[in-house]
């Protein structure tokens, strides 16, 4: 049973040797349980076996308001060796805090240092046990310390027991890992690449932030949350079972510039849009996506499809009830298409600076049916945005029509085919772009291929003259002879 104190050495040495933005500008907001390791050459590590740890801490910061938060701190202040430093709660311990849970560690002092530290939780964790508003795990702080150091990642959080937590943040230069085995359960959302960092007398905004932190999701582990909004680089992995049962803005995963990989172990719920700006990469197996609303792609993001129909909507309903909506100022999204596919519509929105929203949809050569219900739900269409005309544009690369079918099940009168267009190389290919009636209903987006070019064949009229110009040579021949 550990209680915080009030005004200790730790604290004012750990507010010292860092640089915070708020909420962590309280020297006395963060000195309920601190461990620090120091020194040269040995090996840095603490192990719990079992048993169970209760931190407790009643005391309100000197705001009044806040009530101070536990702090694991595996820090290296030489940074002469690259040893990591480690933090394990092995299987059957408990760890019960009171109130919010801060992860540090693999502080450098030296720009060129290395150093990773790394919180093992194979034990069961519960993290805020009194109030919900304190029920947050951080992971990794300001310091430009921290972005300074060279390993990949300042702090490692790996879970392969049982966390339950309310919001993770996740500063940049950090990883969270959920290891085959483990459940993380946040009732609130997590945070990748958050919160804005200093490198020097520099400081980089939260939504440009070059500096990633990663979140990873094993097969076999488990993720409830109520959404993942990945700022900046944010990284995320996903395999495993994981359910996103909320949302921050109407989404439930979020990518402002970063990457994300949809595994082929996944087996995922959405409860609101996917939307993203970096590149979403699907590797899933069909209907292992549930869907609630719909796909959005945004800032120039890049959807990329290598399984068929990943998503869907429910049991009765595929991924053809499942839509793609751009928005942008950039005005340019990529889809690349390496499987067949079945969606609702690919809608085309101009956003209120009059930027025109070009598609890029590319074709592997492998795929021999991509089918929507409509076109583009009727978005496909010249507007009006403050008084400029903005248009909206489709353009289709590398499906090859000769083997396979693009197939549009209605067509909306409102989708406007003179915006469709084939890439300036595939111009080179086919001739004739053009939509029209499929056998049993539809449509198909179709194009003849040109033909290389061959000699000539002569007309019947032209052998009679070749044969006579012969028989007249033959006979002046024969006349000399």
């Amino acid at each position: 049973n550990i209680k915080g104190d009030n005004y200790n050495g730790h604290t004012n040495n750990y507010n010292n040797n860092f640089y915070y933005m708020s909420p962590f500008d309280q020297a006395d907001y963060h000195n309920a349980l601190y461990f620090e390791f120091s020194g040269k050459n040995l090996d840095r590590t603490i192990i719990f076996n079992g048993g169970t740890i209760n931190v407790t801490d009643s005391q309100l910061s000197s705001d009044g308001v806040n009530k101070r938060t536990t702090v694991f701190g595996m820090i290296r202040d030489n940074m002469s060796v690259s040893t990591p430093t480690t933090l394990t709660f092995q299987n059957g311990n408990v760890l019960n805090l009171e109130n919010d849970l801060l992860l540090i560690g693999g502080r450098a002092k030296k720009a060129s240092g290395v150093s990773t530290a790394y919180f093992n939780f194979n034990n069961t964790t519960n993290v805020g046990t009194v109030e919900d508003s304190r029920k947050n795990l951080y992971v990794g702080d300001y310091s430009e310390y921290t972005y300074n150091n060279t390993a990949d990642f300042a702090v490692v959080a790996n879970v392969g027991g049982q966390m339950n937590v309310n919001n993770i943040y996740a500063r940049p230069k950090t990883h969270i890992s959920v290891n085959a085995g483990g459940e993380l359960k946040a009732s609130g959302g997590l945070y990748l690449s958050y919160g804005d960092t200093k490198v020097g007398d520099g400081k980089t905004s939260l939504t440009n932030n070059t500096i990633a932190s990663k979140l990873t999701v094993a097969k076999g582990a488990k993720l409830t949350a109520g959404f993942i909004r990945a700022y900046g680089a944010g990284n995320v992995e996903l395999n495993g079972n994981v359910e996103l049962n909320g949302g921050s803005s109407d989404t439930s995963l979020y990518l402002h510039n970063g990457t994300a990989t949809l595994g082929s172990d996944l087996k995922m719920t959405v409860a609101q849009r996917i939307e993203f700006g970096g590149t979403l990469t699907v590797n899933s197996a069909t209907k292992s996506i549930k869907m609630s609303k719909n796909i959005g792609i945004i800032n120039g993001g890049r959807l990329v499809l290598n399984t068929e129909n990943a998503f869907y909507k429910d049991d009765s309903v595929g991924q053809e009830g499942v839509y793609i909506a751009t928005s942008s100022n950039s005005g340019k999204f990529y889809i690349d298409v390496n499987a067949n596919q079945k969606f609702d519509f690919i809608g085309v929105k101009s956003n209120a600076t009059g930027a025109s929203s070009i598609i890029y949809l590319n074709f592997d050569s492998s795929v021999t049916s991509f089918s929507l219900n409509t076109l583009a739900g009727g978005t496909l269409k010249l507007r009006e945005v403050n008084g400029v005309t903005v248009t909206p544009q489709i353009i289709i690369s590398g499906f090859n029509f000769e083997k396979g079918k693009f197939y549009i099940s209605e067509w909306d009168e409102n989708d406007d085919f003179d915006l469709v267009s084939l890439s300036e190389l595939d111009k080179q290919k086919y001739t004739n772009f053009r939509f029209e009636d499929a056998v049993n209903g539809g449509y198909y987006i179709t194009a003849d291929l040109i033909s290389p070019s061959s000699p000539a064949v002569p007309e019947p009229s032209t052998y009679a003259i070749i044969f006579g110009a012969i028989a007249i040579a033959f006979a002046i021949y024969r006349r000399r002879k």
